[in-house]
């Protein structure tokens, strides 16, 4: 029997140094929306599921959950490791493809690509980011996918910050990089799982050489990234396009960051 591979969204609106990003309009569709329906075209996923807070301020991103017919958990703001999991939880997921809203232009062959080697190998965490200083896909396109009980057990051992970096096996690493007034491997959910040392890992490499473009980004955290993503999905008539695309229309038009 098949498990059941859910992909999750992390999505909210009181970003910091872009307020409202994920609402953003590029030709008449929202920035998730966008997100949401590359995803649709993935052929591996059982259910997308959009996870944010219980904010009033997300109410409009439930509308949009709706509207897309997706569907919508809602839980901490801040304790966003906890969301996710509740949300896998509650969906019944076996095997989990995490996103965040800020990276609309997934591309689904890519995603598919990520679940089918989770699915042929035995780690633990896999993703096609940076896993050290090993990043070959443009910063954006990142596809996490782990099974359930990673995630449940990464949730119950990452509760306490200090309890989590005597667990971790690279504590220096860690301690250096991660820490300050919160607990980070709460706020970020694959940190402690791709980090910590605790779990087998694998960072999957584009087989395609043109796609190996780590100096790209189209990760929207500032008005001048969403402006660059404007001007690449304006490019297009439809929204079927792939990496490969992307960055053909990226050379071809000198588009610049």
């Amino acid at each position: 029997m098949s498990k059941k591979i859910n992909l999750s969204i992390e999505a909210r609106t009181l970003s910091k140094r872009l307020p409202q990003k994920v609402l953003r309009k590029i030709k008449n569709r929202s920035m998730l929306e966008l997100l949401i329906q590359k995803c649709k075209k993935s052929k591996l996923i059982d259910e997308i599921i959009v996870s944010t807070t219980i904010n009033p301020q997300d109410d409009v991103i439930a509308e949009i959950t709706k509207k897309s017919n997706v569907k919508l958990f809602r839980g901490s703001e801040l304790d966003v490791l906890g969301r996710v999991c509740e949300t896998h939880v509650k969906f019944k997921s076996e095997i989990v493809v995490e996103l965040t809203g800020d990276n609309p232009l997934q591309d689904p062959e890519i995603i598919d690509e990520c679940i089918d080697k989770f699915l042929s190998t035995k780690v633990d965490f896999l993703n096609n980011g940076a896993l050290d200083d090993s990043r070959s896909y443009p910063d954006g396109m990142d596809v996490a996918v782990f099974s359930i009980n990673t995630l449940l057990d990464v949730e119950k051992k990452t509760r306490e910050y200090e309890k989590a970096l005597n667990l971790s096996k690279v504590k220096k690493v860690l301690k250096n990089s991660y820490q300050n007034e919160h607990n980070r491997f709460r706020e970020h959910v694959i940190l402690f799982m791709k980090t910590s040392g605790l779990y087998s890992t694998l960072c999957l490499h584009p087989k395609d050489k043109d796609l190996m473009r780590p100096e790209l980004s189209f990760t929207v955290d500032t008005l001048r990234d969403f402006q660059f993503i404007e001007r690449i999905v304006e490019k297009f008539d439809n929204i079927d396009f792939s990496l490969k695309d992307i960055i053909k229309v990226i050379d071809k038009y000198k588009i610049l960051h």
